[in-house]
């Protein structure tokens, strides 16, 4: 329920910067437009689920470390984000989309990088949680935002974008044998 209200809040945020419109906005605003009761929601079943499953023998240090331990890697890897961000954005606009597209293409190389040298090197949260290290993700979004900002990005179309979500190699699971007609939009 709690990923729910996350993507419940998510949309509504996406929607409050007009990435939708018309029909489609009405829709995504009828839909998700309590997003904020939804924050509420969430903080709510946080506090629920977290007194639920307290036990009389906890304290409050080993809560702490067990609660904000797996977490905290993600928080500190945000806070460097933000504070660099300023400098990091000032170097983007600087680029124009040529350069950009070379940085998305280099994020991409770099973050599909990571879990191979993760893996290689037995580093485990070492490398995974270090800042750092996964700054090459969050400069890949910052490219690509850049990108669209100066209208020059070009999504490479739902085929393209799907393939990977389709490869048995990276799903783990079977290929999908449906394919639509096209010209009919009925399942084959």
């Amino acid at each position: 329920m709690r990923w729910i209200a996350a993507f419940v809040v998510f949309v509504y945020h996406v929607q409050n910067f007009g990435y939708f419109g018309g029909a489609g906005g009405r829709i995504v605003d009828w839909a998700f437009g309590a997003g904020a009761t939804w924050v509420s929601f969430f903080f709510i079943l946080s506090g629920f689920v977290l007194a639920w499953s307290a036990r009389p023998g906890d304290n409050a240090r080993g809560f702490w470390w067990q609660t904000l331990n797996p977490v905290s890697w993600s928080l500190t890897c945000e806070a460097f984000f933000y504070a660099a961000f300023p400098a990091l954005y000032a170097a983007l606009r600087r680029l124009g989309p040529p350069s950009l597209a070379v940085l998305v293409v280099a994020g991409t190389a770099a973050v599909s990088l990571l879990p191979v040298v993760n893996n290689h090197f037995a580093l485990g949260w070492a490398l995974s949680s270090f800042p750092l290290a996964r700054f090459p993700e969050f400069v890949l979004g910052a490219a690509i935002g850049r990108l669209v900002q100066v209208d020059a990005w070009r999504e490479p179309g739902s085929e393209a974008s799907m393939a990977p979500l389709r490869s048995p190699e990276v799903s783990g699971q079977r290929p999908n044998r449906v394919v639509l007609d096209r010209k009919r939009g009925s399942k084959k």
